[in-house]
């Protein structure tokens, strides 16, 4: 078999927060993935037994994709939380994945959220 194919054998849950990105919301999900495979490693090395189920499949994503969703449409009317729901998404690099252009340059955008009990007042 193939590295992440065959059997589910446990899953993890893992809480999001107002101020999550795709970043901070990956290194959880990376973390709470490594805690799982220490935990389950001698069924994970034993190998899958016949009652193990399989779950659906996920989906595949191609780059032309993310490359769409990327764009922000500076004149699109949207309610403000769907607009920072994107760019939490769209917020994994340092620059940001998000985009708008202006006058044929394009113009990247990266949110950062902030509790306020973390600000310095």
């Amino acid at each position: 078999e193939e590295i992440d194919e065959g059997p589910v054998i446990d899953k993890g849950k893992v809480e999001t927060f107002p101020e999550d990105t795709s970043k901070s919301l990956r290194k959880r999900l990376m973390d709470e993935q490594a805690e799982l495979f220490k935990e389950n490693w001698e069924r994970i090395r034993e190998g899958p037994k016949a009652n193990d189920q399989m779950e659906n499949v996920g989906t595949t994503h191609y780059r032309k994709e993310l490359d769409e969703f990327s764009e922000l449409e500076m004149r699109e009317e949207k309610k403000v939380e769907d607009v920072i729901d994107k760019l939490r998404a769209l917020s994994y690099t340092e620059e940001g994945l998000a985009y708008f252009e202006e006058d044929g340059q394009r113009f990247f955008v990266n949110i950062d959220i902030t509790r306020e009990e973390e600000l310095d007042h």
